[in-house]
């Protein structure tokens, strides 16, 4: 088979078909019972990024140019968007648009996927989303789900909040004169919302403020909540696994339908993945409860498992329980400790940067 006759071929499959293979993971995600769980509830993190595109008059005709460099040479980019299970690493809905389609919009759509399906759940969210309005969708599409989002200091509710002495309290949040416009533009009421603020002392000495409509103080201590915020980090592990470890912007192909393809294809793999290490943690944790640290699967490892097997479990499906055992006990024997408080320096020199020179980076 030449490159040409296989290039030709992947373009007659409809990328719709890789997303619901990745629908079909998340209905196995729904039927399994020894999902982890943060106090009863699944702990969904939301977090956008960015991806750069292959250069082609056909990837520029539908996602056009994003910007051009000083050379002359132009960048193609799109947007994506991903509601991730941090504790059980698990893509729940994801979306790659236009750039021109901001996150809310996708936030929107990629919770709709989810209305009806979840029970038990909190969205957590950081400052990308932290508008009134946007918080107004959230509820309005799935109105029984709990929320916890960090305000940016820019909001002009931060600064009430900061003035205020208390750490732990509930509190009305009215909307702005802006924020008001934004809610009627989009068919949003303007009530104001009844949310609970919680103040967060970092190790740096900034405070962060966490906005949620968790009230019950005692079920859920501001210590509970500064835990919480910190599992977001998860998600952005997600984007590295699929970035700089998956090499989703290796794109082998220079047509949107194999943009697309090729998105849903690693989402489908990263879930994979997830379904395995579900099954494989239930017993890392039992073999490794003596030991001073908790334990997980190495994820890395687990992607180069499922990787190598995949295609004798789509060629032998009469056999997959075969290869399913396989990948479970490679993926016990591959262990990493869970080191709690764990930080690093932030490299600030990116925020100079105009245009991303690295694309394995966020």
């Amino acid at each position: 088979m030449t490159g040409s006759a296989f290039s030709k071929a992947r373009y007659k499959i409809k990328s719709g078909l890789f997303k619901k293979l990745c629908e079909m993971t998340f209905d196995c995600y729904l039927q399994m019972d020894c999902k982890k769980r943060w106090k009863s509830l699944l702990v969904l993190a939301i977090d956008g990024s960015t991806c750069s595109l292959p250069s082609h008059k056909a990837i520029e005709s539908f996602f056009s140019v994003h910007s051009i460099n000083k050379f002359g040479v132009k960048r193609y980019k799109a947007r994506v968007l991903m509601v991730y299970d941090v504790l059980n690493k698990c893509v729940l809905s994801a979306m790659m648009s236009k750039m021109r389609f901001g996150e809310a919009k996708l936030l929107t759509n990629c919770i709709k996927q989810l209305t009806g399906k979840l029970s038990k759940h909190i969205y957590v969210m950081d400052r990308n989303f932290d508008g009134f309005c946007q918080i107004k969708g959230v509820l309005l599409v799935d109105p029984k789900a709990a929320l916890c989002v960090r305000l940016s200091s820019r909001s002009g509710f931060f600064k009430r909040i900061m003035a205020r002495p208390e750490n732990d309290f509930t509190v009305e949040w009215g909307p702005s004169n802006t924020e008001k416009k934004n809610c009627r533009r989009n068919g949003l009421d303007t009530a104001p919302l009844l949310v609970r603020v919680t103040k967060v002392t970092l190790k740096t000495g900034e405070i962060e403020i966490l906005v949620s409509n968790l009230m019950q103080m005692d079920q859920y201590t501001s210590d509970d909540l500064a835990y919480l915020y910190s599992l977001r980090w998860g998600v952005e592990e997600a984007f590295k696994n699929l970035k700089s470890k998956m090499k989703l912007e290796h794109f082998g192909c220079k047509k949107p339908r194999g943009v697309y393809q090729e998105f849903y294809a690693h989402i489908f793999m990263m879930n994979l993945v997830g379904l395995h290490g579900i099954i494989a943690n239930a017993s890392i944790e039992k073999k490794t409860a003596h030991r001073v640290h908790r334990y997980t699967y190495n994820w890395k490892n687990g992607y180069r498992f499922v990787r190598a097997s995949l295609v004798k479990v789509m060629s032998k499906i009469n056999n997959i329980s075969k290869y399913i055992e396989w990948i479970i006990d490679h993926l016990q024997l591959s262990l990493i400790a869970i080191k709690p408080g764990r930080s690093f320096v932030r490299d600030m020199r990116w925020n100079e940067i105009k245009t991303r020179t690295s694309q394995y980076y966020k």
